[in-house]
């Protein structure tokens, strides 16, 4: 997981979720994949919402006022989730220290900023024609594509390319099977865009 430069986009955004409103607990889902939660097993990850300590986070005030707390993962109690700078940033769970960097800002979007918000993840979207495909597909995207991978149904990657820079790729798909498959896509930005395609012949 990484920091990333404020894009005003759904991936930058969570939705806090009350677990033990008296203790401070919460659950954070990201607004870009429902159903999803942060979680601080296997160092800090997006993974499906279930009952684990490693997705309840406490929230300690620094300045309530402003909004900024430290996140302290109830799997790792006197940790706190750091953005370290060494070789990122990336984001872990780390030794509560006591310093900025594992100081969080909570920022509530207006109304005016959720709507602008939609309107640009409608615009950054992904465009795979022709779907259904046979021998071929090609992506077109807003932004120019830095990587693609097509996941089949069972979650394993069927086809992949990396160290691309084109906002429009054709893939042979003739060497898959038949069945439906999800085209994930990385742009240049760093913005991940999916769409599903399906494979007849």
């Amino acid at each position: 997981m990484q920091i990333y430069t404020s894009n005003n986009l759904n991936p930058q955004r969570w939705k806090v979720i009350s677990l033990d409103t008296p203790n401070n607990i919460y659950k954070f889902e990201p607004q870009s994949q429902a159903g999803k939660r942060l979680d601080a097993a296997n160092g800090v990850t997006i993974t499906t919402a279930v009952n684990t300590a490693s997705q309840n986070w406490k929230l300690y005030p620094v300045d309530a006022a402003n909004g900024i707390f430290e996140l302290e993962p109830q799997s790792s109690l006197g940790s706190r989730l750091d953005v370290f700078q060494t070789t990122g940033p990336d984001v872990l769970v780390y030794t509560d220290n006591n310093q900025p960097n594992q100081r969080w800002k909570f920022v509530k979007l207006s109304s005016a900023a959720r709507k602008s918000a939609e309107q640009k993840a409608a615009e950054l979207q992904l465009t795979v024609y022709p779907n259904p495909a046979q021998s071929e597909v090609t992506l077109e995207s807003p932004e120019e594509i830095r990587s693609v991978k097509l996941v089949n149904g069972l979650g394993r990657t069927s086809l992949s390319r990396e160290n691309l820079k084109s906002r429009r790729i054709t893939l042979a798909t003739n060497g898959l099977a038949n069945g439906m498959y999800v085209v994930q896509t990385v742009t240049v930005q760093g913005r991940r865009l999916n769409q599903k395609l399906l494979i007849a012949r």
